[in-house]
């Protein structure tokens, strides 16, 4: 018996070649041996020395295996085919948050010129579009029939609420794999809450709601604005990222009611509080029937600044590094489904909200009916 290390068999085997003996079980010593008298498995070569002097362990050609055909290599993960079948139709196109223009279907590529693909008739009104789809993840589409009719693709997998009263199809381009390591996600933020108002003061000044209860938020409970403002919270976005922080949450940036209102349980608490908090946005009758163009445009609440300060904060945290070496991302809070009673968009569509029969409002609070299975969804804060 003659000792041969398991790592170096392998080796050999990678070459193609087998030995003289075939590997049995170890020795005493630990290791594999080679058993000169066992016959190699029906159909190897036995390696002598190859054909080439000292060191040469080829096989030569008639120990390879034939070639095989592998057939064409497969798409790439994002190559997308589109078919839908429209006769009628002069023109189809397709448009979703993969165009150049804008992840918001507000904003999605409105025709060619914009970066809406073309699909093309076979002529017999079948079209059809295999292209690249980017970036990688999860999208969502329409399909644009001459030009103006935006429709759902009747072939998607997966279809979704456009927001509308539609639906827009789904794609998933490349998401089984594992990911760019790199990549940035939201579950990975280092996250930081600012409430504007309560957060940094640029000027010293501040703005109160008649009627509010007032006291210096810096030393006790308060109920009015204390003057914190976007200018303020953009000179903070250094210190931020010092502290280890990769995304500002920032408090509803959006109009809010001049007037002090009640807290969601009087009898509990009868302080009247300011609407520095951001949850009880008073919009004008905003007229949304396009809605690339609100008229008119939603306002940012003017005690803590204006669009233009809005857009500042924003540019400056993205052109800021982040903690993970990254520009700073920005979340706003969203006040979803609720405006102040004291708004126009609530004066101009009073049928919009939901009322008992009597037609008062339900109060969440007062009520108890922040778990009721019907009003939990429908009631009115205060």
């Amino acid at each position: 018996m003659r000792a041969l290390t398991l790592s170096t068999a392998v080796a050999l085997l990678a070459l193609g070649c087998t030995f003289e003996g075939m590997v049995t079980p170890p020795d005493l010593d630990g290791g594999p041996v080679i058993d000169r008298d066992a016959d190699p498995f029906p159909g190897w070569r036995r390696c002598r020395g190859g054909d080439g002097g000292a060191g040469d362990a080829s096989c030569g050609d008639a120990s390879a295996p034939p070639p095989v055909d592998a057939g064409p290599p497969p798409p790439p993960c994002n190559e997308i085919s589109f078919r839908y079948v429209n006769p009628g139709a002069s023109t189809v196109w397709v448009s979703g948050s993969f165009t150049p223009r804008s992840t918001d279907p507000s904003e999605w590529a409105r025709d060619p010129s914009e970066g809406a693909l073309e699909m093309v008739n076979d002529g017999t009104g079948v079209w059809t579009l295999t292209t690249l789809i980017e970036p990688f993840g999860r999208h969502e589409y329409k399909l644009i029939i001459d030009g103006t009719d935006w429709i759902a693709d009747p072939n998607a997998e997966e279809l979704v609420p456009d927001g509308f009263g539609g639906q827009n199809g789904v794609l998933l381009v490349c998401t089984t794999g594992c990911g760019e390591i790199d990549a940035f996600d939201w579950r990975d933020a280092v996250m930081y809450f600012a409430m504007v108002d309560r957060f940094r003061d640029s000027d010293g000044r501040a703005d109160p709601v008649p009627g509010a209860t007032g006291g210096d938020a810096t030393r006790g409970p308060s109920g009015q604005y204390e003057g914190g403002d976007l200018p303020g919270a953009t000179g903070a976005l250094d210190y931020l990222a010092d502290l280890g922080v990769t995304a500002v949450w920032l408090s509803a940036p959006y109009e809010n009611r001049d007037s002090a209102g009640a807290a969601i349980d009087p009898a509990s608490d009868s302080h009247q509080y300011s609407a520095y908090h951001g949850y009880w946005p008073s919009p004008a009758n905003i007229d949304y029937s396009d809605p690339r163009n609100p008229s008119p445009r939603p306002a940012v609440e003017s005690r803590i600044g204006s669009a233009s300060d809005l857009r500042t904060f924003v540019d400056t945290a993205h052109a800021t590094t982040g903690a993970d070496g990254r520009p700073m991302k920005v979340l706003f809070d969203y006040v979803m489904n609720h405006v102040d009673i004291d708004s126009g968009l609530h004066a101009a569509h009073p049928d919009w909200f939901a009322r008992r029969g009597d037609g008062r409002l339900p109060l969440c609070g007062p009520e108890n009916l922040w778990d009721d299975p019907y009003w939990g969804t429908r009631c009115a804060f205060t």
